[in-house]
């Protein structure tokens, strides 16, 4: 078996490496699982979290969830809808952040809240 043969060129080349998700993609146990345009937008719009020193990360949770809780997937537990969404919530530092935890990290909501109200808990005491 002969072996392709590579340039140095090749080898320069810039390659894209995939990175895993910190956020694990549960399951869906629904045949047609879409998240619409339009949601994302909303969440990207109105609930963004920068870790900026005067956010309050109880409060994006809070903002986020009552997005969430607007609509409902048949087939489908809040916790898949939740952790789809919840990157697109966060900018800069903070989506930096998550995309910085080892691949699968997060398994549940509960998890993501706890890790993300570990992480920036620090900004309520200053806030106070």
């Amino acid at each position: 078996m002969a072996l392709a043969s590579r340039t140095t060129h090749d080898y320069a080349k810039p390659t894209l490496i995939r990175a895993k998700l910190s956020i694990l993609r549960l399951t869906i146990a629904a045949n047609n699982f879409e998240l619409k345009p339009n949601t994302i937008q909303m969440v990207q719009q109105y609930v963004q979290f920068d870790s900026l020193q005067d956010e309050d990360p109880n409060t994006h949770l809070t903002n986020f969830l009552d997005i969430c809780d607007t609509f409902n997937i048949n087939g489908t537990i809040d916790d898949v809808i939740r952790l789809r969404l919840f990157s697109f919530s966060l900018r800069s530092k903070a989506k930096q952040w998550l995309n910085s935890l080892p691949g699968g990290f997060i398994t549940t909501w509960d998890q993501m809240t706890e890790k993300f109200l570990l992480k920036y808990s620090h900004q309520l005491k200053q806030l106070s």
